[in-house]
């Protein structure tokens, strides 16, 4: 066999494992990023509400929420939980006795190239009013 092909052969052998290596990389290639579990509302409070939720890999925490579904213009984050699977942040500041419209993302997932997941559609709650119990583990409408 000539160089020229014993190099060719080698190469594209070469090329074949790191292909098969990466291929078989944890969260890589493997499966999307999606939300496992919520978003749920942990605590809801005349002034703030604790939002929670799971992905099935690791990633960041945002929130964003306002009185207009279609104007959430408030931003909530936290860093990574536990592995960063587990997300949880508090939304304060809020107005008592009022509806607040929310979407939870995740992103900047290890090994998903940039890849994130959100909430399809906005979702809701409402603040207790002034002197009210807070509510726990409450699902947003």
């Amino acid at each position: 066999m000539n160089t020229r092909l014993r190099v060719t052969l080698l190469a594209s052998i070469f090329a074949a494992l790191v292909i098969n290596v990466a291929a078989r990389m944890p969260g890589q290639n493997a499966e999307t990023i999606r939300i496992t579990q919520g978003p749920i509302l942990e605590d809801i409070a005349a002034d703030s509400a604790v939002v929670a939720w799971s992905t099935n890999v690791q990633g960041s925490t945002k929130i964003t929420y306002g009185t207009d579904p279609r104007n959430l213009t408030q931003m909530a984050e936290a860093p990574w939980g536990a592995n960063g699977r587990t997300h949880r942040a508090k939304l304060t500041n809020l107005q008592p006795n009022t509806t607040y419209y929310f979407r939870v993302e995740t992103g900047q997932a290890r090994g998903m190239n940039g890849e994130e997941v959100e909430t399809r559609r906005v979702l809701s709650f409402t603040t207790t009013p002034p002197g009210a119990a807070p509510l726990h583990y409450q699902r947003p409408r």
